[in-house]
């Protein structure tokens, strides 16, 4: 079988954006946000399926506590994802206001949920822990004002980020199975074997043991 080559990408989504692993994605709920949640059925998930002019295939969204969080696992570095972070937002809002029938164009002030954009980092350049992408960094000429930001905080998974992987244990194993890829590769194994040796590792280690039986061959499929 030929290997998906955005693989970590599909991991993520299978791991904290679906529906049968809500655990999974309270447990990073409660990580990033310091909180103690522990009823799953109180997140709604609210990643939109099909954006048309712009591909974030390996994205979550959810709705909890009246925070629009969006998480994105990036393996490779990309400055320009506050830009992106805005387009998409912009989408999931327009869904907030015609699925709750909101008045955009009324008098009253509209209340809508709380934005929370985050990137999660796994690629092999060097950055700090945790790093505030900004989107006036892309503005042609400098604006200082602060009117027109916004912004995507990205984590290093590589390096200093230990409390937010030892809080949340799926997201730990996650970046175990991604080492033991990356660990395999530099041993000089092909993409595809360094995926199964890795996949194979992890099951015998019991990190995501059920998981990987079960999704594997989706995780590495075309499609």
């Amino acid at each position: 079988m030929k290997l998906n080559k955005k693989y970590k990408d599909r991991l993520f989504c299978l791991l904290f954006g679906n529906e049968e692993y809500k655990e999974n994605i309270l447990s990073l709920y409660n990580a990033l946000c310091n909180t103690a949640h522990t009823d799953v059925n109180d997140i709604k998930l609210y990643t939109i399926d099909n954006v048309i002019y712009i591909e974030m295939k390996n994205d979550v969204s959810i709705l909890l506590d009246s925070y629009l969080h969006l998480w994105e696992q990036q393996s490779s570095y990309n400055p320009n994802m506050p830009l992106r972070g805005l387009m998409y937002f912009g989408e999931l809002y327009s869904g907030y206001i015609e699925t709750n029938e909101l008045n955009l164009y009324g008098s009253r002030l509209l209340q809508i949920p709380t934005p929370q954009y985050v990137v999660f980092y796994n690629g092999e350049r060097d950055t700090e822990p945790v790093k505030k992408l900004r989107l006036s960094d892309s503005f042609i000429n400098q604006d200082t004002s602060g009117d027109f930001e916004w912004t995507a905080t990205m984590y290093n998974l590589n390096k200093g980020n230990d409390g937010l992987l030892d809080a949340c244990r799926p997201l730990k194993e996650y970046m175990t199975l991604v080492q033991y890829i990356r660990s395999n590769m530099g041993n000089g194994m092909t993409v595809e074997r360094a995926v199964d040796e890795a996949v194979k590792r992890c099951i015998a280690e019991n990190v995501m043991k059920a998981f990987l039986i079960k999704h594997s061959l989706q995780i590495k499929s075309q499609g």
